[in-house]
């Protein structure tokens, strides 16, 4: 990871506490247990394996939880679709975001520029123009910065915008069907808590894997500060909501 790419992280990282704080509290109060689950998980590592991971899991579907509701206070079309007491529902924000995460990388490398404000909560994104264009020396470090950070929108020629994400979904979840997949690390938890016939239950988990968790609630917590920076429906945001109903199979006509 180049310097400057390490360094915005780490600044992200910073603020993200003081932003979340000035959250509306439907997604301020899910978003600070999520960042204390993953404290209590780390802490609990040494001493108590299985319940670290459950910290962890439930940390993880928490920062689901608040972008979910970020998009249900801006009436996102088809977020009220979304039930926060199935875990399926949670579990399939991180799976997807994987997928998004995947069919981006698949375009080749853009070079962003992120930056994360906390007062007030607000995420934005700029691109380097010398990207994209030859330029003098010293207007190597002019940058446009996106009036939405969720603004732009994903195309592919002969691909409708609600398949956008269909290869992307299909190649993260391999050879499993999705819909088995997400309900397997759904019922994760229980593996983790109850004894069966063979034995007692047993976590294998790391603080690697739980870097890796937190690193897909972090991005949940800043895509739901982008939503709610916004009084509209950004492009970006409404098309991964269609991806995402899809995995979950709920659409305004069920």
């Amino acid at each position: 990871m180049p310097a400057s790419t390490e360094n915005e992280l780490r600044s992200i990282l910073d603020v993200l506490p003081k932003a979340v704080a000035r959250l509306p509290s439907p997604v301020r109060y899910r978003a600070e247990n999520a960042l204390d689950g993953f404290i209590r998980a780390r802490a609990l590592l040494p001493i108590d394996r299985e319940m670290a991971s459950f910290r962890a899991i439930t940390a993880g579907e928490e920062a689901a939880s608040a972008l979910i509701r970020s998009l249900q206070l801006r009436d996102y079309p088809g977020s009220d679709l979304i039930d926060l007491k199935k875990h399926p529902h949670k579990v399939a924000v991180l799976f997807f975001l994987d997928a998004v995460r995947h069919e981006l990388a698949g375009k080749g490398t853009v070079d962003l520029s992120v930056t994360l404000g906390a007062d007030p909560p607000k995420l934005t994104v700029s691109l380097p123009i010398r990207q994209f264009v030859d330029l003098p020396d010293d207007l190597a470090n002019i940058h446009i910065e996106l009036a939405e950070p969720l603004g732009l929108i994903g195309t592919k020629p002969g691909v409708e915008e609600e398949n956008f994400f269909d290869k992307a979904v299909q190649k993260v979840a391999g050879s499993r069907k999705v819909d088995k997949l997400i309900a397997s690390q759904a019922n994760s938890r229980n593996h983790i808590l109850y004894a069966h016939d063979n034995g007692f239950p047993i976590s294998q988990v790391t603080e690697r894997a739980i870097d890796l968790r937190e690193n897909g609630a972090v991005l949940c917590l800043i895509i739901a500060i982008a939503i709610l920076q916004v009084n509209h429906h950004q492009s970006f945001a409404l098309q991964c909501l269609k991806g995402y109903l899809k995995v979950i199979k709920r659409s305004k006509a069920t």
